[in-house]
């Protein structure tokens, strides 16, 4: 018997899904929140940002990164580029993409929320995470296993 996902809301212990407003990203250098999931369990999980990015005249690169807080001093594993120096739209242009990471939630803790950012770097006419009914950002987790780590922190299980 498979889970079934309901929007905003853990149905299982074994999945999850957030969905996300739409941000703008207004400071070069600066990592924002786009929003959280609560991971019900430990374990180790497979997180999926399904991305909606948005901008115009990007001579810059706009890149996502998961955290245990809404700081990216807090990052678990590595940035993740969604895209890249996309400068001759004249309006606003919107891409579609996925970013995954696996992290795992050691047996000690009862469950994690885990945040994603978004921040860009360069010269941009404006910068932005998506949201409308053309499209919806979110998050979405898998739990891939019981975790074998002891404690109760969140750690980077891939690259």
């Amino acid at each position: 018997m498979g889970a079934s996902l309901q929007s905003d809301g853990v149905t299982s212990c074994d999945v999850a899904a957030s969905a996300f407003g739409a941000t703008t990203l207004t400071t070069h250098g600066v990592f924002y929140n786009c929003g959280s999931i609560a991971l019900p369990t430990s374990g180790l999980w497979r997180i999926t940002f399904q991305a909606r990015t948005g901008g115009n005249t990007l001579a810059a690169y706009i890149n996502c990164m998961i955290s245990t807080s809404t700081s990216s001093s807090n990052q678990v594993g590595t940035t993740r580029m969604l895209v890249e120096r996309i400068q001759t739209q004249s309006s606003n242009l919107n891409i579609g993409q996925n970013a995954e990471w696996y992290i795992d939630v050691a047996d000690g803790a009862s469950g994690a929320t885990i945040y994603v950012l978004a921040g860009y770097a360069g010269s941009v006419g404006a910068a932005f995470m998506q949201d409308d009914a053309n499209g919806q950002t979110g998050v979405f987790a898998t739990k891939v296993r019981e975790s074998t780590t002891a404690g109760t922190g969140v750690t980077n299980a891939g690259f």
